[in-house]
């Protein structure tokens, strides 16, 4: 909760001989009760602008009695600034402590009657204000609530969000991986064809035709084909168990519907 400190509110503050100074403020608020309603409490002395001389190194304030004895030569090298300054008055401020609930009353030394003098209409003011805060308060709890909720089914809703991403991108990425073993399975498949077909027409020409293999006299016979042609199916079936169980799955259906 900020106070404001300012007797007359501006739009800006000069503190500190650059503008760039604040005000003190305590690390903790001050908590009193009206039943059980809590309402927080601040004193601040109000500040006012005011024209400052710097003199002899000093800031001194224009209207005071050290500036108005000075001689018009002795302010030769001295010039003016505005400053916000403490004004010896002071302002308490009620305020509600319970965040989101915009609420307070203030009260302040004026000329005609000071601070002290209107203490009792404070405490009677405090008073009648408990069942209004309170409801506020309680307002703002439903709110909290219905925030809280809100951004909880927001959350679900982008967890949601997040898991149909992960499916659709598992899928995708199963699905190039079945087209990278389905290429690798045609290439495969034609390497066996291209070796089938030179064998049977082998076994096919005449015996004087017939290529030597690795011993002298003997050609490929039915047994060495087949056990090459096994020996490929090996290495098909070692690749696909190599394939998660999910990859698989997918290509069986896809398989079954491609001979339907």
């Amino acid at each position: 909760m900020h106070i404001k400190e300012q007797e007359v509110e501006r739009k800006d503050r000069k503190y500190g001989r650059y503008h760039s100074g604040s005000t003190w403020g305590p690390d903790r608020p001050t908590i009193v009760y009206i039943d059980s309603v809590p309402i927080g409490l601040a004193v601040t002395e109000m500040t006012e602008r005011v024209t400052m001389r710097y003199l002899n190194g000093e800031y001194y304030r224009e209207d005071s009695k050290l500036v108005r004895s000075m001689k018009a030569w002795q302010l030769t090298h001295s010039w003016t600034t505005e400053q916000d300054m403490p004004s010896g008055r002071f302002r308490i401020v009620a305020y509600s402590p319970k965040r989101g609930v915009d609420w307070t009353l203030s009260w302040q030394d004026t000329e005609s009657e000071p601070l002290t003098g209107v203490i009792p209409e404070i405490i009677e003011t405090l008073q009648a204000s408990r069942d209004k805060l309170q409801a506020l308060m309680t307002a703002e709890d439903e709110a909290e609530a219905k925030r809280q909720k809100e951004r909880q089914e927001e959350w679900e809703r982008y967890e949601r969000r997040e898991d149909e991403r992960k499916i659709a991108q598992a899928i995708k990425e199963s699905q190039q991986q079945l087209a990278e073993i389905i290429e690798s399975w045609g290439k495969a498949m034609v390497v066996e064809r291209f070796f089938t077909d030179v064998e049977d027409r082998l076994a096919e020409a005449p015996n004087e035709k017939r290529p030597f293999s690795g011993r002298a006299g003997q050609t490929c016979s039915p047994d060495d084909r087949q056990h090459r042609s096994s020996g490929v199916h090996q290495k098909l079936e070692g690749t696909w168990r190599q394939v998660p169980i999910e990859v698989r799955r997918v290509a069986s259906t896809a398989c079954r519907r491609s001979l339907r």
